[in-house]
């Protein structure tokens, strides 16, 4: 079991329990979140904690979709990630309600569902930094070409190289929005099980090899499998890679 410690938004006065951040990390606490509203933001004050903390995981609990792009929830997890030392930010994210979104940010409730997973997607392909990033959504769409448009935006790799392995959770609800974290989850961890019953396989076969070229005392031969073995296990967990990608949109 994991505990984490929730530090929620401020009230009138921004105030940062530091010391009982401090002190969570220093009895295993596995991680600290912050949340947002309509007053501090969830990201700023978790800059702040990474530089007084060495070990304790920084979430946000949560980003709300309508508070900045994709690609700007991406920017701020990335380098709060790289500020802290890498492997520390989680990136909690949500649609929040129809009262803050049109309320406080003007923008349209539209379809979470889509917008969330369009939402993923992108913050994934810039994570991953493969090449530069597109995305044809339902609700978003990189480059933009819609009303307004002046239709020069070109495709874009982010120049931070961050961590392609920083985690996205998901604040979800509604029937609708529940349905796309277990498809997500459902569809990435049979793949992964399937990836690595495959590799276990070739690996079983190759060291068998490995083991009778070492009986008859083939050096060369023992160094040619092992070299095979290394590149199956690579190209075998980057095709296992790409298709979970496929699957996060």
């Amino acid at each position: 079991m994991k505990l984490g410690l929730s530090i929620g938004y401020s009230k009138a006065h921004l105030d940062i329990p530091i010391r009982l951040i401090q002190r969570a990390e220093e009895l295993g606490y596995d991680s600290v979140w912050t949340a947002e509203a309509y007053g501090s933001d969830a990201v700023t004050p978790l800059a702040y904690i990474a530089a007084l903390t060495k070990r304790i995981r920084l979430g946000t609990g949560i980003m709300q979709l309508a508070g900045r792009t994709a690609a700007n929830a991406a920017m701020c997890a990335g380098t709060v990630d790289a500020l802290a030392g890498g492997g520390r930010f989680i990136a909690g994210i949500g649609v929040s309600g129809p009262q803050i979104v049109e309320g406080w940010y003007g923008e349209p409730w539209g379809k979470p569902y889509y917008r969330m997973r369009d939402y993923v997607a992108i913050m994934r392909k810039i994570f991953a930094r493969q090449e530069p990033v597109t995305h044809e959504g339902r609700e978003i769409s990189l480059p933009y070409h819609g009303p307004g448009a002046m239709g020069v935006g070109k495709p874009l790799k982010s120049i931070l190289h961050m961590n392609p392995d920083i985690p996205i959770y998901l604040a979800t609800g509604n029937e609708a929005t529940v349905k796309l974290t277990a498809e997500q989850k459902n569809e990435i961890a049979e793949l992964e099980s399937k990836c690595t019953a495959k590799i276990a396989e070739r690996e079983l076969l190759l060291k068998g090899e490995i083991l009778k070229a070492i009986q008859k005392g083939d050096a060369e031969a023992v160094e040619q499998l092992e070299k095979q073995l290394r590149s199956d296990r690579t190209t075998l967990r980057a095709d296992c890679e790409e298709k979970k990608e496929k699957v996060r949109g």
